[in-house]
């Protein structure tokens, strides 16, 4: 089935119910946490997404007002501190094409990290930051820019430094018009780059990187297929799906998906730094991180 979308929720909604998995929603703020746990191998293969959690986090739309922006923050933040390590250093990787706007959101988010892994102990000590964790961040690329494929890149950098995790952020297709922008869905199980309009590149996993890979993305393209569903309110058929898979690259994004992106980098960045630092507060993360 060509599901065209990275979100398991959205997969999930079509696949139907089956044994094999869990879900359950609930509300923070304005936020809606959609849990979805694949919990067997039979669900994993139906809903093409591996065992794991999936958390998303959805929005009426993204905004930094910032009373609803902490609060969204907080509640992404502790979807990502419930599959985090507790303890150790942790790797940042803002994945994409920061010259191509859809997909730049991960660059965009690592640029906004508070990476503390050049501070040195004392420092931070006699700064009143005794509590911060080892971070860093960084942006590899792709593939077509550097000729390294950033699995490759990470996995030598994860292994050097020592990490505990990485934390992978990489923009989403999702088959629904309305979650563009307005979704983050947080996982486990790594990330497979692509895999939602059908161009996926090498698997960001704990056996290909050899850490565990918590997943961050916020959907920004829709295949075209069913946006023309969505604007004309037609049913997606069999025939209609079989057309598409000549087109499986064919992805169209927002008008306004600067705005889109520079909100997304923003909410996301923020949710990781709450996550990775939570004796720190929104505003003194937002101090630390300016540009």
């Amino acid at each position: 089935m060509f599901f065209g979308t990275d979100l398991a929720m959205e997969r999930q909604r079509i696949a139907g119910d089956m044994e094999g998995i869990f879900h359950r929603e609930y509300t923070v703020a304005d936020a809606t946490i959609s849990e979805i746990r694949v919990e067997s191998d039979s669900a994993a293969k139906k809903l093409g997404k591996p065992c794991g959690s999936f958390l998303t986090v959805s929005v009426p739309n993204m905004t930094e007002d910032i009373e609803v922006f902490e609060a969204r923050c907080r509640a992404a933040a502790d979807c990502v501190s419930s599959l985090l390590p507790k303890e150790g250093s942790v790797m940042v990787a803002g994945l994409g094409n920061e010259e191509i706007t859809s997909d730049a959101l991960g660059p965009k988010c690592a640029a906004r990290i508070f990476a503390t892994g050049h501070i040195p102990k004392e420092q931070a000590k006699s700064l009143g930051l005794e509590d911060l964790r080892t971070v860093y961040a960084v942006s590899p690329g792709v593939a077509g820019q550097t000729g390294i494929e950033g699995a490759q890149f990470l996995k030598s950098l994860c292994q050097s430094l020592s990490v505990s995790a990485l934390i992978a952020v990489d923009a989403l297709a999702a088959r629904d018009m309305a979650r563009l922008g307005s979704t983050v869905q947080i996982t486990d199980t790594g990330i497979s780059p692509g895999s939602g309009v059908g161009n996926p590149r090498k698997e960001y996993t704990k056996e290909s990187i050899g850490v565990p890979v918590i997943a961050v993305g916020v959907p920004t393209v829709i295949h075209i297929l069913h946006a023309a569903a969505s604007i004309f309110d037609q049913k997606i058929t069999q025939e209609s799906e079989k057309r598409a898979n000549r087109y499986q690259e064919a992805v169209v994004t927002v008008r306004d998906a600067d705005a889109l992106i520079r909100h997304a980098a923003a909410l996301t960045a923020m949710a990781i730094n709450l996550a990775l630092h939570p004796s720190l507060s929104a505003s003194e993360l937002s101090h630390l991180t300016a540009r």
